[in-house]
């Protein structure tokens, strides 16, 4: 193997330990990583006039988005 692909790959693999650990993480409780994703989106919508017309930021799991948010496209 050439020194510059052996030079790239161990560069790309340190800058992405992060995320390697972060995605290890999410599968240990895949649940809670998908509620944790889905709780930032609210927060960041719950201002929104969608976010307020459905109650964005009063909703504490997800049985009550499903229940406060109807279908969409």
């Amino acid at each position: 193997m050439n020194l510059r692909a052996t030079v790239a790959n161990a560069a790309w693999l340190a800058a992405s330990t992060v995320a390697r650990h972060r995605f290890g993480r999410a599968l240990v409780n895949p649940a809670e990583a998908q509620w944790s994703l889905l709780r930032a989106s609210l927060a960041r919508s719950a201002a929104s006039d969608y976010g307020r017309a459905h109650g964005f930021g009063e909703i504490s799991s997800y049985s009550d988005f499903a229940r406060r948010v109807p279908i969409a496209d």
